[in-house]
């Protein structure tokens, strides 16, 4: 991984490389939710400590490192302890029992990227794709300044198969909605 983010830096000369890990199922990992090859078992779950000791060793490569987990209960204190910069989550899944760690990753700094835009060829409704968003910044209660700065607001997951002309419109509208959030005190 290292020698590969090396070989895009020279590729792309001045460019901001930030390494992304996709761990869409690290809540299933985490609580022996994975089937084993029969399926008649689960798979034993590793210690927490663990866990993170190999999230640290694979984000160590990068200075700008992003952990995406879409799944509900997104594990975000592991994460974060890990050295995750940012967290990558879909906001449409969260729940209060996320806050405290959510709230303490702002706190630390960390950026939080949130998907609130349906993936889905739907129509899209700008209002309804920002509450997830404003809902998590009221519970969180921080200043409304704060929000520009640490939230990315993103598509949820499954984007790769959305039409072309959809993906282009989440896309405009993930843009959309940062702008209006970053305008709006509420």
């Amino acid at each position: 991984l290292r020698r590969h983010l090396a070989d895009v830096a020279v590729r792309l000369p001045g460019a901001r490389l930030v390494l992304q890990l996709d761990e869409p199922a690290l809540p299933a990992v985490l609580r022996a939710g994975v089937p084993t090859a029969s399926g008649f078992g689960r798979l034993r779950s590793p210690s927490p400590q663990r866990v993170r000791e190999v999230l640290a060793s694979v984000l160590a490569v990068a200075d700008d490192t992003v952990v995406h987990c879409c799944a509900a209960h997104p594990p975000v204190e592991l994460l974060v302890t890990a050295g995750a910069r940012a967290v990558s989550v879909d906001a449409t899944l969260l729940t209060p029992q996320e806050d405290e760690a959510i709230g303490v990753a702002v706190e630390q700094g960390r950026g939080l990227l949130l998907g609130t835009v349906p993936s889905l060829d739907v129509r899209l409704d700008l209002a309804a794709a920002a509450d997830p968003v404003r809902v998590l910044w009221r519970r969180l209660g921080f200043d409304h300044d704060r929000l520009p700065g640490t939230v990315v607001v993103t598509p949820t997951c499954g984007l790769a198969g959305a039409s072309p002309g959809h993906a282009r419109e989440a896309l405009t509208a993930c843009a959309e909605i940062a702008r209006r959030l970053g305008e709006e005190p509420e």
